[in-house]
């Protein structure tokens, strides 16, 4: 869209989505300013989903119910190495894993979940 007015990306587009999507498709996007449909944007991997106007708030409720109820410093920790995993190279990716994975199995959630696994039952996470 920002080709359309004369403009440059902003908001960091340029750095952005050519690692979601390849440069070549954020070239192609960037250079023509098309409109993309949500059915483009999923194919793409822009977006996770694409649902119907009237299942959208049930599926964001029950998204983030799945999360209330999940391990929350496991995901936390889990996010962090993912976005880090973009700007560092694989040797520095494993050694945060594994820094990761030291602070996370002092919890009670990755307690519980090992727990759980042992005695085939489902886990149930508290949040700490």
């Amino acid at each position: 869209m920002f080709v359309r007015r004369g403009l440059v990306p902003d908001g960091g587009g340029a750095y952005l989505l050519p690692r979601l999507i390849g440069p070549q498709r954020a070239k192609e996007l960037m250079f023509f300013g098309d409109a993309l449909t949500a059915t483009d944007a999923e194919r793409l991997g822009l977006v996770n989903r694409v649902v119907p106007d009237v299942e959208l708030e049930k599926t964001v409720r029950a998204w983030a119910e799945r999360l209330a109820a999940g391990p929350t410093r496991a995901l936390a920790l889990t996010k962090q190495l993912v976005n880090a995993s973009l700007d560092t190279d694989r040797a520095t990716a494993f050694a945060a894993e594994a820094a990761a994975q030291e602070i996370n199995m002092t919890t009670v959630d990755a307690q519980e979940g090992v727990r759980s696994f042992v005695e085939r039952r489902k886990a149930t996470y508290k949040g700490r």
